[in-house]
């Protein structure tokens, strides 16, 4: 599997967690997908076909969430701008750990 694919599946839960989005629909939703493109770019590799997930959507990740697009990559370790999710952490009124 891709790194880029890898990260992307683990966005849902992050952004969860984070308090960005309450349903992982919400996701789907922004990215113009639905479950079922998450679910085979999972299962890609178990049943030999090519699904990813395009340049097109880890730019709308990393302009509608902050995400870091060098995260996505793997040569950083921090998911988010620091100072995008600063802005939405005050709203949120909840303590989330970034790396």
């Amino acid at each position: 599997m891709l790194t880029t694919d890898r990260k992307m599946l683990m966005l849902p839960d992050i952004l969860k967690n984070a308090g960005l989005i309450v349903l992982k629909q919400e996701l789907y939703d922004v990215l113009g997908v639905n479950r079922q493109h998450f679910n085979n770019v999972k299962n890609a590799e178990k049943y030999g076909r090519e699904f990813h997930f395009t340049a097109e959507h880890i730019r709308i990740v990393c302009e509608v969430f902050g995400i870091n697009a060098n995260w996505i990559i793997d040569v950083e370790d921090s998911v988010f701008f620091f100072f995008f999710y600063e802005k939405y952490r005050k709203d949120l009124n909840q303590k989330v750990v970034i790396k």
